[in-house]
């Protein structure tokens, strides 16, 4: 059965996914004790063994996007100690290989790859002006292998899209897609669509709890892609270039944007919250022993596990961008490597936010934001070892 097959593939993906998110760990310095708690859970949690066990893409970014923080940081860190200029090459090559696969399995990533390098633009200003041009010239070797090697590969499977498909790009979802949620989002506010809109964020459960069905179907993912739908086929019907269609619905979607900017980036924001949300027991397609279902389907367990893990992400991620700022001048000093763990952190925070801010111009399913679920644990153990130290618990015990 390839069932079995696949599943067992996947549980190895897991498998490497808790390896390299110890990797991580050790980075930030953090205890056994958290280290183990953060890895365990990875092997636990509903969601994340759910995309271990169905079709879903997901488990294909975890080891990835893990790979594109490690290669990142050494690259950061050989650039700032002036390592010599092969080894920033092959960090180079392997950040951009991991970029290539993420790219393959989510388009987004094709966004995400420029915003990551910005970082690495700015260090290589900064040897500039520090008239450091060794260091300098390793930004440039940094920069130019990873832009040559991404583009390369993207834009040979974009051309095969083009040949075949008539677009050149990784998917055609994406302009639709924005158009739909463009739409509802510019909608009429009231105050009572916008508490709808407020209670959908930790899932359409709790918005059925306080409000009606029609209601709430508003703000789903069906009323979204019922516009863009109805706007594809109206194109379609018109005859319209598909490259061309892209274009006008992109353009349509930023004059319905300019005509209340303030209520898009207030829903935007909304958005960008589910991705907080994370755990779920609920997410489908895949069978368990009646006993786990039943327990899966017990209101205080599932719903309790959702806010607890909300709450643990949003106060570590919180936590970690207050550590970050305050710490943010070791990030380009010379002696960085004996400061890592400052490094590793802006990464995982910097991927946190760009995956985040993406997503939130479209409808966020709760699997969209399991890519950087790993992300989320490493902070929770972050936080958990610099606010409750593993040595503190372990003397009280």
């Amino acid at each position: 059965s390839y069932q079995k097959i696949l599943a067992a593939f996947q549980i190895l993906i897991l498998f490497l996914t808790q390896i390299l998110s110890l990797k991580i760990l050790k980075r930030l310095h953090v205890s056994k004790v958290w280290c183990a708690f953060a890895i365990f859970y990875i092997g636990i949690s509903p969601a994340m063994v759910n995309s271990a066990l169905s079709l879903y893409s997901e488990i294909a970014i975890y080891p990835f996007l893990l790979g594109i923080i490690l290669f990142a940081t050494a690259a950061w860190q050989s650039l700032c100690a002036e390592i010599p200029g092969y080894k920033i090459f092959s960090y180079a090559t392997g950040f951009a290989l991991c970029f290539i696969v993420s790219t393959l399995t989510k388009a987004a990533f094709e966004l995400i790859f420029p915003i990551f390098l910005i970082p690495f633009l700015l260090l290589g200003l900064h040897f500039f002006l520090q008239k450091n041009f060794s260091a300098f010239k390793n930004s440039l070797v940094f920069l130019a292998a990873a832009l040559i090697i991404f583009y390369s590969a993207i834009s040979g499977y974009k051309w095969l899209n083009k040949t075949y498909n008539g677009q050149f790009v990784i998917t055609d979802r994406g302009a639709w897609a924005l158009y739909g949620n463009t739409d509802r989002r510019m909608a009429t506010l009231t105050w009572k669509r916008f508490f709808v809109a407020l209670t959908y964020v930790p899932g359409e459960g709790v918005c059925r709890r306080l409000f009606s069905q029609e209601e709430c179907s508003f703000w789903s993912f069906r009323e979204s892609d019922a516009r863009g739908f109805a706007k594809l086929n109206e194109f379609l019907q018109k005859g319209i270039d598909k490259d061309q269609m892209n274009k006008e619905m992109i353009s349509l979607s930023l004059q319905k944007i300019g005509q209340n900017p303030a209520q898009y980036l207030l829903f935007m924001g909304l958005e960008g919250l589910k991705m907080f949300f994370w755990e779920s027991t609920q997410i489908g397609f895949v069978a368990y022993p009646d006993w786990l279902q039943r327990l899966f389907e017990f209101d205080l367990f599932k719903d309790g596990l959702r806010l607890a893990i909300f709450l643990l992400t949003f106060g570590s991620v919180t936590y970690s961008i207050v550590y970050i700022s305050r710490n943010r001048r070791v990030l380009a000093d010379a002696q960085f490597q004996n400061q890592q763990s400052i490094g590793v952190l802006f990464f995982v925070l910097l991927m946190i936010f760009v995956y985040t801010g993406l997503h939130s111009f479209f409808f966020t399913l709760t699997r969209y934001s399991l890519p950087i679920a790993p992300l989320y644990l490493i902070t929770i153990a972050f936080a958990a070892e610099h606010i409750l130290p593993a040595s503190k618990m372990l003397k009280r015990v």
